[in-house]
């Protein structure tokens, strides 16, 4: 079942959501209604601010719009796997697996690293992203939960000071290594590369990139101006060669900002 509605709350409806969204869908069960709640396939718009509707016993308000985004299979799908590395209160990393998309879509949360991040920390806590990994990339990733904590890694990001190292494959031949300083309209990439290894039978190259400006959407721009696409990158590309982007966040390092350790991270 595959359905978005967009309803108004008025004076002939039940002002509990639970009963509210059941008057309308009678052909969904109240246990599924909960359930899509809970993993945030419905919204709430009051006085012109949008959130996400999870409590059952939400009292509403008449004029209130209420979003249903309903699709059984997607809410079906069970969650990556993804590991917590460190928990430091302002901050945490995790590596996230390969699949994993880290925010929601309309049709649900449930899926994502944030949301799990959520879910696994006592208190809310908020999330600001230093960087974005793609759905179908794997890798490190910080998620840092205060605004004056998300402001240091911010200063450290400016700096070349919060370092990434990605590890990616491209199409042809690359012998030997290079800096990269670009900054254009569409995109912006600081650090260097160097060779892995030749892949023959793919020809193709694995390199190591360590970067201090720049995310994998950028990675991946450069790369195809330069003639050396990045393998799976569907999206800016359009190469299909592999099954997923191969555009993996491989190590980070960066000064805490709360005990000033030198902190370094790696996938594998």
């Amino acid at each position: 079942m595959h359905f978005e509605v967009e309803l108004e709350v008025t004076e002939l409806d039940s002002l509990n959501a639970l009963e509210f969204l059941w008057g309308h869908f009678d052909q969904l069960s109240k246990s599924k209604i909960k359930d899509a709640m809970k993993k945030g396939a419905v919204f709430l718009e009051r006085k012109g601010e949008r959130s996400c509707l999870r409590k059952a016993q939400a009292e509403l308000k008449i004029g209130d719009k209420v979003e249903v985004y309903y699709d059984e299979d997607y809410l079906n799908r069970k969650p990556f796997p993804a590991e917590l590395l460190t928990d430091q209160l302002q901050y945490s990393v995790w590596m996230k697996p390969s699949g994993m998309p880290i925010e929601g879509e309309l049709f649900g949360d449930h899926l994502s690293l944030l949301r799990l991040a959520d879910q696994t920390f006592e208190a809310e806590r908020e999330a600001y992203l230093m960087y974005e990994l793609a759905d179908d990339s794997k890798g490190v990733l910080l998620i840092v939960h205060h605004r004056r904590a998300a402001s240091t890694f911010t200063e450290l990001q400016e700096k070349g000071e919060l370092k990434v190292k990605y590890r990616i494959e491209v199409a042809g031949a690359i012998e030997t290594g290079g800096d990269v300083s670009v900054e254009t309209e569409d995109y912006e990439l600081a650090g260097r590369y160097e060779p892995v290894k030749y892949v023959e039978h793919t020809k193709s190259t694995v390199l190591d990139l360590y970067l201090t400006k720049g995310d994998a959407k950028d990675i991946c721009c450069y790369f195809m101006e330069i003639g050396h696409e990045v393998l799976g990158d569907e999206y800016i590309s359009g190469n299909t060669d592999r099954d997923r982007m191969q555009v993996d966040l491989v190590e980070l390092d960066f000064e805490c900002p709360i005990s000033g350790d030198l902190m370094h991270y790696k996938a594998y």
